[in-house]
């Protein structure tokens, strides 16, 4: 399998949706802060591109998944470290997202490996009753 050319093309399809995504997210802020405030062009301009970067990343990286020689924790982690390292941190801290501190960026890092370490866990779960399953089956 050609894992570069499969995860360009979900690049291409993920931009669009982490546009999107960010500016669901923006304009949510926005709603909720209930301010007069402006953005202007360059900062949506700004937050366009921001969006659209990490949109294509994630969604590029996803091929790693699909890489049968590595157990499902190993995909995660590396998963885990280049979108988060070199994807979204940076993103973040360009973006002003997070202050740039090294108590908010360790906070940062902490809050992401929860959140990886939840979604690993939930799927780790739903596998091993699948697999349970199966072996029920097969063992009927």
């Amino acid at each position: 399998m050609d894992y570069v050319k499969t995860g360009l093309k979900r690049g291409l399809i993920g931009l669009p949706i982490g546009i999107s995504i960010n500016f669901a997210i923006l304009i949510i802020t926005f709603l909720l802060a209930n301010t007069d405030k402006t953005l202007s062009i360059s900062t949506l301009g700004f937050q366009y591109i921001i969006g659209g970067t990490l949109g294509f990343f994630y969604a590029a990286m996803s091929v790693v998944f699909e890489i049968e020689e590595i157990n499902f924790t190993h995909q995660t982690i590396i998963h885990f470290v280049i979108t988060n390292f070199l994807a979204l941190l940076p993103c973040a801290l360009f973006a002003g997202w997070i202050p740039r501190n090294p108590i908010s960026i360790l906070i940062f890092i902490t809050i992401s490996i929860f959140i990886y370490f939840i979604i690993w866990l939930s799927f780790k779960i739903y596998w091993d009753n699948q697999i349970k399953k199966l072996n029920d089956e097969l063992g009927k």
